[in-house]
């Protein structure tokens, strides 16, 4: 055999000559590759001992940055979460410099992961309504959950709202999960212990990557 075959092709001529005698039942089950041939010559001889070849599509990196909202505006990212059938959300709101102003998390009981991203932006937009953060900017990982909210009275609130892949909402998705542990909900003046080191990356803006 030519020694400047691949691995990969010096395996399947020596299958092929092992199995000669199983013609009509290799046509019958026609063997699936999951390699794909390095050259067309070899794509070539391939397609001449009538392997299907399966071209399999690779694995997309994507760069997910947290960013901070505009000068007077603050920012809330909120998330849900449903663990043993029981839902809970939370979110943080952030101000132009990245600071934590306030976060909440609240356990809502049996319901679905859409019921609790919607309870999270309720939440959100009235928390901001009491505090007088009257420019807001909401961003979730649910798109279901924002589409929602485009028609929706906002109190007299200013509102944005902006899609974030799961791994730019880590702090949101801590506090969600983290209400799983409590009755009713809470709300924080000064960042939680548990979300410094996620809220420290956020604030410098490093970037989380997503692979799919």
């Amino acid at each position: 055999l030519p020694s400047t075959w691949s691995s990969f092709l010096l395996d399947l001529a020596r299958a092929s000559f092992i199995h000669v005698l199983h013609t009509i039942w290799m046509g019958r089950n026609v063997p699936r590759c999951w390699m794909v041939a390095t050259s067309e010559t070899e794509l070539l001889i391939i397609s001449r001992f009538r392997v299907q070849l399966k071209i399999m599509r690779a694995p997309r990196c994507r760069l997910v940055l947290w960013k901070t909202p505009p000068i007077w505006w603050h920012k809330v990212n909120m998330g849900g979460s449903v663990v043993n059938n029981i839902a809970a959300c939370g979110g943080i709101f952030r101000d132009h410099l990245g600071n934590h102003v306030g976060s909440f998390s609240q356990n809502l009981g049996m319901v679905s992961v859409l019921h609790a991203e919607l309870m999270a932006i309720i939440l959100a937009l009235e928390l901001a309504a009491t505090h007088a953060w009257m420019n807001i900017w909401v961003e979730s990982d649910s798109i279901t959950a924002l589409g929602a909210f485009d028609n929706c009275f906002s109190r007299g609130l200013t509102i944005v709202h902006s899609h974030i892949f799961r791994e730019g909402n880590t702090c949101a998705n801590r506090f969600a999960n983290h209400c799983h542990e409590v009755e009713n909900s809470e709300w924080w003046d000064t960042l939680p212990l548990f979300l410094r080191d996620q809220f420290l990356y956020d604030k410098m803006g490093l970037p989380c990557y997503r692979i799919d």
